[in-house]
């Protein structure tokens, strides 16, 4: 029989089944509904193998795959009493399918690929049949809707927000845990106006770690920097204007490559150091060489 991956939309099971659906928020069966592989007709059995349509469509396509093919690995272990679904059983059962589709040539030899370990395959299992015979229950697991954006109270975000700035604004030296003592600090106080009921929980460390990193961290947890940090990135301001010569000269001093060596011998004495000074006021500079003793 073909079966269309559009047309597959919700499972249902055993009766019961689509009335246990319909307490989920889904469509309850509706008569004339398509039949999937291997269906039975209400009453035949235990085995939920028929699906209407539903809910399923809504799913990506990768996610409709994957439930389908999850569904065709357990539907044998379906049909088994409970008492027979022991580790060993189920580990020979997927030795079983895994030789198959090696002899066939098939994709995802090894028993642990592709979902094909016991562990995975218990799980479905009791995904399948806590959910009532739902093949969405099969389908992986997808990312939340408000991934990327702060489950915290308002007000608590208020505060780590604001200690945050208060971080950025005083430099000093910190870490992630000095500025989560911040934030419990002001969460206490803030507690105080409150009555019992209503009091914020403090967050975590973790919170308050990603809160950093995503405001800056080397702002929020850098030092303040020392006077030779500050000269070394200020640069050289400039001093008091000369009235008259030699009331200020500046010196610069410069170690030459190169080493000087004795007339005689030859054995080396030194590099030389050129000292540069400029009268400010005249502008006239001076030169002088020496060797350091």
């Amino acid at each position: 029989m073909s079966w269309s991956m559009g047309r597959l939309l919700s499972l249902v099971g055993a009766p019961g089944a689509s009335e246990r659906a319909d307490a989920r928020g889904a469509r309850p069966h509706r008569p004339g509904g398509t039949r999937g592989p291997g269906g039975r007709a209400e009453g035949e059995g235990t085995l939920p193998t028929g699906y209407t349509i539903a809910d399923f469509h809504l799913l990506p396509e990768r996610e409709r795959a994957e439930a389908w093919r999850r569904y065709t690995l357990i539907r044998p272990l379906l049909t088994w009493p409970a008492g027979a679904r022991t580790r060993r059983a189920i580990e020979e059962y997927l030795s079983t399918v895994s030789g198959a589709r090696a002899s066939s040539g098939g994709e995802g030899a090894g028993a642990g690929e592709g979902g094909r370990s016991r562990p995975s395959v218990e799980r479905y299992l009791r995904a399948f049949e806590a959910s009532g015979g739902d093949i969405r229950a099969l389908a992986p697991a997808t990312t939340r809707g408000d991934a990327g954006e702060s489950r915290l109270d308002g007000e608590l975000e208020g505060i780590i927000q604001g200690v945050l700035a208060e971080c950025r604004a005083a430099p000093a030296q910190r870490t992630v845990r000095d500025v989560y003592f911040l934030v419990v600090e002001r969460v206490r106080v803030r507690n105080q106006e409150r009555p019992p009921a209503e009091r914020m929980a403090p967050p975590g460390v973790s919170t308050i770690e990603r809160r950093v990193r995503a405001s800056g961290g080397a702002e929020v947890l850098r030092r303040r920097p020392g006077p030779g940090e500050r000269r070394a990135v200020e640069g050289v301001r400039p001093g008091p204007r000369a009235m008259r010569p030699l009331e200020r000269v500046e010196l610069d001093h410069t170690v030459l490559d190169l080493i000087v060596v004795d007339e005689e011998d030859r054995l080396p004495i030194g590099r030389p150091t050129v000292t540069l000074a400029l009268d400010v006021y005249c502008k006239i500079p001076e030169f002088l060489s020496h060797l350091q003793a």
